[in-house]
């Protein structure tokens, strides 16, 4: 028993193992974090469900009203275990998209970006982009939002 103790005490992160514990601690925390990756899991796949379909997707971001004309452009800016997570969803225009001016305001509002992935899916662009900042809470995600939402709205 005690080697498979301490096989499940080298599974869990060590987020979930602080320092020391007893036996029942660590089942304890081994239940927490096979509790927080369900919930992790249902809501990523909630979001793969928006993004495979564009149609509706708008009716599950906050601050966007549901609508029934599919060509509305979102952005999503939100806080990440990285630092904040920009989510865009765009029709594809004869002019194309210019990623490089979404990457331009990013540098321009301090934010150093980490990760970016593009999907194209039926004439629409996806784009999912990681960027570090010191600290989330002094930053204004709104005002990114709306400056990043003209931009993919109105070129």
């Amino acid at each position: 028993m005690a080697s498979l103790y301490s096989s499940l005490r080298l599974l869990l992160p060590l987020e979930f193992i602080k320092g020391k514990r007893s036996v029942s601690d660590l089942i304890n925390e081994a239940a927490n974090y096979i509790k927080h990756m369900t919930e992790k899991i249902q809501g990523l796949q909630v979001e793969r469900d928006q993004l495979k379909n564009p149609s509706n997707s708008t009716a599950f971001i906050p601050g966007i009203e549901s609508s029934n004309n599919c060509s509305l452009n979102y952005v999503t800016v939100r806080v990440s275990e990285a630092g904040i997570e920009i989510l865009m969803s765009s029709w594809l225009r004869e002019e194309g998209f210019l990623l490089s001016k979404v990457l331009e305001l990013l540098l321009e509002e301090g934010l150093s970006v980490i990760r970016c992935a593009s999907n194209k899916t039926n004439e629409r662009l996806f784009l999912t982009i990681q960027s570090e900042v010191c600290d989330p809470t002094c930053f204004n995600l709104s005002e990114l939002q709306q400056k990043l939402n003209a931009m993919c709205n109105y070129g």
